[in-house]
C-alpha cells in the first residue's frame, strides 16, 4: 500500500468518525438538556453540532467523487501527453532517416577513375 492510499483511508475515516461523534454528542446533549428541567442550557450548541455533523457526513461522498473524477482526468491528460511525446519522437526519427537518405558526401560527387574511363575523359 502506498503512502497516498494510506492517507486517503485515514482521511475518509476521520471525515466519517468526527461527524458521527458530533451527531451522537449533540443528541446526547439535547436529551440531557431536556431532562434537566431547565437547569442546563446549550441546546443551540447541540443543534449546531448535529447540523454540522450531518453536513460533513453528507460531504464525504461528494468530496470522494470529486477526487475520483480529478484523478481520472489527470490520468487521461497524462496519457495524452505521453502519446504526443511519442508522436514527436517518432517524427524526429523519421525526419533523421529522410535527411540521411538525402545527404550526399562530397567524395560521392567527385568523378572517380571508373566514371572518367567510361565517359572517355
Amino acid at each position: 500500500m502506498q503512502i497516498s492510499e494510506l492517507l486517503l483511508v485515514l482521511g475518509v475515516l476521520a471525515f466519517c468518525t468526527i461527524p458521527l461523534l458530533s451527531i451522537i454528542f449533540g443528541i446526547v446533549g439535547l436529551v440531557k438538556i431536556g431532562r434537566s428541567g431547565g437547569q442546563l442550557r446549550g441546546a443551540g450548541l447541540a443543534w449546531t453540532g448535529i447540523i454540522i455533523g450531518v453536513i460533513s457526513l453528507l460531504a464525504v461522498p461528494a468530496v470522494g467523487g470529486l477526487a475520483l473524477v480529478s484523478r481520472r482526468s489527470q490520468a487521461s491528460a497524462w496519457e495524452a501527453e505521453t502519446a504526443l511525446k511519442e508522436a514527436v519522437l517518432q517524427e524526429r526519427k523519421d525526419r533523421k532517416k529522410r535527411t540521411r537518405a538525402i545527404e550526399i558526401a562530397p567524395e560521392d560527387l567527385a568523378p572517380t577513375q571508373e566514371t572518367t574511363e567510361k565517359e572517355g575523359v
